[in-house]
């Protein structure tokens, strides 16, 4: 059994008198999906659709990078990967996909917006 199945087992045995019987039957089925399927300790990759922007404060500036068919696109010119912007932007070197937040962790948050679905103003 996972850890993540054990403590969700775990927690259902504490609280199982608060739950209905259709409640308990789904914490007991997403339990056993837990065990047989569970995939959380997989490492997640992001996919970037064109049209997502990734907003980045940085120096005192918000960036702002669309992502377009053939790479990114910073201060109007299109650049092959997010590492190099990083670069650009601070004078080092950094992976790009971890200065946007994109992996791991990173010391600022990065927005990312999808602006393929409604506008909201």
């Amino acid at each position: 059994m996972s850890v993540a199945a054990s403590l969700l087992s775990a927690w259902a045995s504490r609280t199982r008198p608060f739950f209905s019987a259709a409640t308990k039957r789904q914490l007991a089925e997403l339990a056993q999906t837990m065990v047989t399927k569970s995939d959380l300790a997989k490492a997640r990759k992001v996919t970037l659709k064109p049209g997502a922007r990734l907003v980045r404060a940085w120096g005192g500036e918000t960036h702002e990078v669309l992502v377009v068919e053939d790479g990114f696109v910073w201060r109007g010119k299109t650049w092959r990967s997010l590492s190099v912007i990083a670069r650009e932007m601070t004078g080092t070197h950094w992976s790009g996909p971890r200065f946007f937040g994109l992996t791991g962790t990173t010391t600022k948050p990065v927005a990312v917006a999808d602006t393929e679905g409604d506008d909201h103003e």
